[in-house]
């Protein structure tokens, strides 16, 4: 007995080794009979997760110098012939400003500039640039203080100190005012001598860093007529106008200056009055 197990024993074992050669034999046999392209369908989902964000780190981190993505909300299916939008910017010019011309510049869009007086003496040359690629530059006090906080006696030097330094620099005025935080009273129509130009849509672009969120906030509810704000101060900012530009014309909008869009509407401008949109 003790024999006979022995041998029922190494049988077992040999068949034991027979099968595992045997399924070597198939694996290895499987793999090399597989094609490329599935063979690239065997690389681990990392990489292929990778390869569809762009980014080709096999470590499936995030590249963090790849440019954001940037998915616009779908278009309107109706955008009316001839829409015109006007797209402004306040608190500059500043070093991002440059970018922001090349921009507009290459879709052939305009914009309107309303800046403070230390960036202007700052950045002297975009001023310049700013008038000479036909965009339009507006006022937006001297040193960005609140009119309604002043009184009639200082609102006219906010707003005449900032003129000189845009005559120096260009040998023209502005002719446009945004008041700071757009506040305004009574007190500060009567002592301008420029329409007020605020503004319909607010991209908040302040408010937030997402450019995601700006362009989004700006597509869904831009309509003919409307003033966009925006600042050329932040660079998320001025992305999202990039993103903006593009988006906006591929719609149907023509970007042009506050000016222009006010006279395309027929409206007459008058110092001292509010305007929001045309």
């Amino acid at each position: 007995m003790p024999g006979r197990k022995k041998q029922t024993n190494r049988v077992l074992i040999l068949i034991t080794v027979l099968l595992c050669i045997l399924s070597g034999a198939v694996c290895t046999r499987s793999s090399s009979e597989l094609t490329p392209a599935q063979s690239q369908n065997r690389l681990p989902d990392m990489i292929v997760a990778d390869s569809e964000t762009g980014t080709s780190d096999d470590t499936g981190k995030e590249d963090p110098f790849s440019s954001p993505s940037v998915s616009p909300t779908p278009a309107p299916t109706e955008v009316p012939a001839g829409s015109q939008v006007a797209l402004t910017f306040e608190d500059g010019p500043d070093i991002y400003t440059e970018r922001l011309l090349n921009a507009l510049e290459e879709q052939d869009a305009k914009a309107t500039f309303f800046v403070v007086g230390d960036a202007a003496s700052d950045f002297p040359d975009t001023i310049n640039r700013i008038l000479n690629t036909g965009n339009e530059l507006g006022n937006h006090t001297y040193s960005h203080e609140t009119l309604t906080k002043l009184d009639s006696s200082e609102i006219p030097y906010q707003i005449n100190d900032l003129n000189q330094v845009i005559e120096q620099l260009t040998g023209t005025s502005t002719d446009l005012l945004r008041p700071p935080y757009g506040a305004v009273n009574e007190t500060v129509q009567e002592n301008s001598d420029f329409p007020i130009i605020l503004w319909s849509l607010d991209s908040g672009d302040k408010d937030t860093s997402e450019i995601g969120d700006i362009v989004q906030k700006v597509l869904e509810n831009v309509k003919d007529g409307d003033i966009i704000r925006m600042h050329d101060t932040h660079e998320t900012s001025v992305a999202a106008a990039e993103v903006l530009i593009t988006e906006l014309k591929n719609r149907g909008f023509e970007l042009v200056t506050v000016s222009e869009l006010a006279r395309s509407k027929g409206i007459d401008l008058k110092a001292g009055e509010i305007y929001k949109n045309f």
